[in-house]
C-alpha cells in the first residue's frame, strides 16, 4: 500500500510537457545558465488605398508616430496594364515603378496595435485591417481544360 501512495505522489509532482515556467526572482541562490527571453507576439495588418509610394515613406510615417514595426512589405495586386510604357522607361524608372505600391503588409509587435489603429494618424479613406491569412495571397493561374479527343 505504501508503494502505490509514493508512486502517486511522485507522478503528481511532474509538470505536463506543455507548461513552461520561467522564474522571475533575481535574488535566488540558484542561477540560470542562460537568459531566456519570451517570444514577442506579432500582428500583421493590411493598409491600402494610399497614394503610390515605396515602403520607406510608410516606414517614416510609422516612426514619426512612435510605432515600432518589424517589417513593411509592399503588396502587388495588379500587373502593369501598359507594359509598353514600362518598357520605354530606363532601368532606374522601371525599378522605382516596380518598388512602389498602393497597399502594404505591416508586421508589428502586438503591443503596438493600439498606436497603429489610431484613426487620427491615417488619411481619410485609408483602409487598415488585420491581415487575413485565410485568403491566398498570390492568385493561382486558372487552367483551362481542352478536349484533346479527335473526331472520327
Amino acid at each position: 500500500m505504501l508503494e502505490s501512495q509514493s508512486s502517486t505522489t511522485a507522478s503528481s509532482n511532474v509538470l505536463p510537457k506543455k507548461i513552461k515556467n520561467f522564474g522571475t526572482s533575481i535574488s535566488s541562490k540558484l542561477k540560470s545558465s542562460k537568459l531566456i527571453e519570451e517570444k514577442i507576439k506579432k500582428k500583421a495588418f493590411y493598409i491600402g488605398n494610399i497614394d503610390r509610394c515605396d515602403k520607406n515613406i510608410l516606414e517614416e510615417h510609422l516612426i514619426e508616430n512612435g510605432i515600432k514595426f518589424n517589417f513593411v512589405i509592399p503588396v502587388f495586386k495588379k500587373k502593369f496594364k501598359n507594359l509598353a510604357t514600362l518598357e520605354n522607361q530606363n532601368t532606374e524608372e522601371q525599378s522605382a515603378s516596380l518598388a512602389t505600391s498602393t497597399s502594404f503588409k505591416i508586421i508589428i509587435p502586438e503591443t503596438e496595435v493600439s498606436k497603429l489603429i489610431n484613426p487620427e494618424i491615417w488619411y481619410k479613406s485609408t483602409y487598415l485591417h488585420e491581415w487575413d491569412f485565410s485568403k491566398p495571397q498570390v492568385p493561382k493561374p486558372q487552367v483551362h481544360k481542352s478536349s484533346n479527343k479527335t473526331n472520327g
